[in-house]
């Protein structure tokens, strides 16, 4: 299993499962607070070993009920510098001892998956600032153009339309004297 973690909700976040449960995994809903087995990980900050998750202090037992089959488990911290990111969880069907050369091998590998989901995490996060910056290259444009109001406010109401990622956007003018709203007639999506 692969989850994120929602640090500022303290909310682990099924992303991936393989294997006879991934249907049931990757639609799970955990509740902010829940000690998961990604809770834990995190804050231990060092690989763990759970030789019964049915009874375990690194879970609640109503997260791992759905998982009867699952006996034992390592779970591996993903982190990248002081960001915690979520956890790898490899499950077993069966009882299994680690030994120190495994923890050693499988805290290197989920290192590397760390390194990779930071890596795709900033070029998202990068993405979206370039997105941002052109919009409001766009805005700072529209709004030295010269011409119809109307067009103004329309091309205005579609940029922020297309930035926000909405159906409908619309431009109201405030009027201090009335405490009114005036909706502008160039409106995106209406």
């Amino acid at each position: 299993f692969i989850t994120f973690w929602d640090d500022k909700n303290k909310l682990t976040i099924p992303k991936a499962a393989y294997g006879s449960n991934t249907e049931m995994y990757t639609s799970l809903e955990a509740k902010p607070g829940e000690l998961t087995l990604t809770s834990s990980v995190l804050e231990a900050g060092h690989a763990l070993v759970v030789e019964n998750p049915h009874n375990s202090q690194y879970v609640d037992p109503q997260v791992v009920a759905p998982f009867p089959d699952i006996l034992s488990s390592l779970v591996l911290p993903l982190v990248s510098g002081t960001r915690k990111l979520g956890a790898i969880i490899l499950s077993f069907h069966s009882p299994r001892e680690f030994s120190a050369n495994d923890i050693e091998w499988a805290e290197l590998a989920a290192r590397h998956v760390s390194l990779a989901m930071t890596k795709v995490l900033l070029l998202e996060d990068t993405r979206k600032k370039v997105d941002e910056f052109a919009g409001l290259y766009e805005i700072s444009s529209v709004l030295y153009q010269q011409g119809n109001s109307d067009n103004i406010f329309g091309r205005l109401t579609e940029i922020m339309a297309h930035l926000l990622n909405v159906e409908i956007c619309l431009i109201s003018l405030y009027t201090p004297d009335t405490d009114e709203y005036t909706p502008q007639a160039s409106a995106f999506g209406i």
